[in-house]
């Protein structure tokens, strides 16, 4: 069976781009944070001010700790957080890690980015994916006659003549299913023509 595509949440764009962020700096970028801290203790001693110096090796040891915590403690959710007694056909990919499958989903912070972005979506990508699916519904509406189609055996477009066409399309009443799709798509060219 295959994975049921599970609703996104709406995060702010503020949270979206700051969480996700976080994830690549400690997924790709795991250095940056002693880099950062060397270069603003090279800038402290370069401007003479060693105290400034010592106070910022001393937050960076703080943040370093609290990382490790952070990291111990998720590593510590994840042997309790799972469960193989689900069935996994049911639940989504982003759920299950190595065959075993989560009570509750982690936060979106220990997430990875493939499973970041199964949960959750900006407030622009979701408006965006919105706009995208009523044009597409849109784009069938009006060309409901093409998509109603079939191919023949050489891969033609074939319309079908059984379309009542005294309903929807009046001007058209005694012409060929063909030339109203031609007419649709604003081309004089016969559909069935490979180019």
């Amino acid at each position: 069976m295959a994975d049921k595509k599970q609703p996104r949440s709406i995060l702010t764009e503020e949270d979206y781009t700051s969480t996700l962020s976080h994830i690549i700096t400690r997924d790709y970028y795991p250095s940056i944070y002693s880099l950062r801290r060397d270069d603003a203790i090279l800038e402290a001693r370069g401007r003479g001010d060693i105290a400034s110096a010592v106070s910022i090796r001393r937050a960076a040891r703080r943040d370093e700790l609290e990382r490790e915590r952070e990291s111990a403690e998720e590593e510590h959710e994840e042997q309790h957080a799972t469960s193989s007694s689900v069935e996994t056909s049911i639940v989504p990919a982003h759920y299950r890690e190595n065959g075993r499958v989560r009570k509750r989903p982690r936060p979106l912070k220990h997430e990875s980015i493939t499973g970041f972005h199964a949960r959750v979506t900006s407030e622009d990508n979701a408006e965006f994916e919105s706009n995208q699916e009523r044009e597409s519904r849109e784009r069938e509406e009006n060309m409901g006659l093409i998509f109603e189609a079939s191919a023949d055996k050489a891969g033609r477009l074939m319309i079908q003549s059984g379309v009542d066409m005294n309903k929807n399309m009046g001007e058209y009443r005694d012409e060929q299913p063909s030339s109203i799709a031609r007419a649709l798509l604003g081309c004089g060219t016969p559909l069935g023509l490979a180019s």
